[in-house]
């Protein structure tokens, strides 16, 4: 197994600044993620990790070797590109060998490779058929097998489930994380998904415009969101405006007044009495009731009075737009018994583990 290390990596393509001082460090036999929309450099990383594009600065690591000048045929690394690039002429297992045929491995070997990879991917059945005579997802899982043939240090996903419909990306998301589970290779999976990410990462990069904005496990960029970037393109979320009104505790919770009421809220390390502060509350972590309903009180929690203007039904939750002095807010009612609140005064109570202090 490798780890992976960039330390202060640049890209410029003339004047034009693509990737701008990313440095990333990836513990050996992890799925790491470099999630961002269309555009941000998350591709122009995994090319650079690869060796098809070189750093205008920075460094490039595998362990502690420096494999920043090093050409991509040396460096050990496989490859899954968006549109599976399998050779049309050739049968599934003729692609998956050509990659150890141009490595010179004996031919003995080269088909224990070959049987091995195809059962990893469960496609040994298709051994002799053509990609044309394959679906999507199973051309995919050869694409995947091929990669993975030569046993390289780093595996490298660029958008692979993206051509899929939404049946055949769950199913794959499912068969990736096995493969990661038994290989226990170092994956770097760059895509535009929120739920692929969440879904399958142990660590996620959240990226735009070249840079970072955070990094951490699916769990912690979605409920602890640094910036209102992460917040908002991560999934959804209600921001309010608010000033701290009294120090935060030891565990980075401070009160804050807001339009619509004073909350507890999470702020961090650096926030201080009379500060500005932007908030986020996910409209999941809303619970929404009628106004005169039979309360169950929660530790640390803040009630607040509105009415609902908007309901939409989706099967598994319904869609709620809460006017509080003023302002919208977005819950979203899971597993929604009740009939439509529209027109009714509601309740909405947030636990204080849920409202996070977010950079602008």
């Amino acid at each position: 197994m490798t780890n992976l290390r960039l330390s202060n990596i640049r890209k410029a393509f003339g004047q034009t600044l693509v990737v701008e001082d990313v440095t990333i460090e990836v513990p050996s036999g992890s799925l790491f993620f470099l999630l961002g929309s269309s555009g941000c450099g998350k591709t122009t990383i995994l090319r650079m990790i690869a060796g098809f594009l070189q750093p205008t600065a920075g460094r490039v690591f595998f362990d502690d070797r420096d494999v920043t000048g090093l050409p991509a045929e040396k460096r050990n690394t496989g490859m899954v590109f968006q549109n599976y690039a399998l050779w049309p002429h050739m049968t599934v297992s003729q692609n998956i060998g050509f990659g150890l045929d141009v490595r010179g491995m004996p031919s003995t070997e080269k088909k224990k490779r070959i049987g091995e990879s195809l059962e990893l991917v469960r496609m040994s059945q298709y051994a002799d058929r053509l990609p044309n005579q394959l679906s999507g997802g199973q051309q995919q899982r050869v694409a995947l097998a091929r990669a993975i043939a030569f046993r390289p240090d780093l595996l490298l996903l660029d958008e692979p489930l993206s051509n899929l419909d939404a049946k055949l990306r769950l199913e794959m998301r499912s068969e990736i994380r096995r493969i990661s589970h038994e290989l226990r290779i170092t994956m770097i999976y760059v895509t535009h998904d929120q739920h692929e990410a969440l879904s399958l990462a142990d660590q996620i990069a959240v990226m735009t415009a070249g840079k970072i904005e955070q990094i951490g496990s699916p769990r912690d960029v979605y409920q602890r969101p640094r910036t209102r970037f992460v917040a908002e393109f991560i999934g959804d979320t209600n921001f309010l405006s608010g000033d701290i009104q009294e120090a935060r505790n030891a565990s980075g919770f401070a009160q804050v007044t807001t339009p619509i009421a004073k909350m507890s809220a999470f702020v961090g390390a650096t926030k201080k009495i009379g500060d500005r502060v932007t908030l986020s509350i996910r409209p999941e972590a809303i619970t929404i009731d009628e106004a005169n309903a039979a309360t169950h009180s929660q530790s640390n929690a803040v009630i607040i009075l509105g009415k609902c203007i908007e309901s939409t039904y989706l099967g598994t939750y319904a869609q709620h737009t809460v006017e509080v002095n003023g302002q919208r807010i977005k819950v979203f009612e899971i597993n929604p018994h009740s009939t439509s609140f529209v027109g009714k005064q509601v309740r909405l109570t947030i636990a204080a583990d849920q409202v996070v202090g977010v950079e602008e």
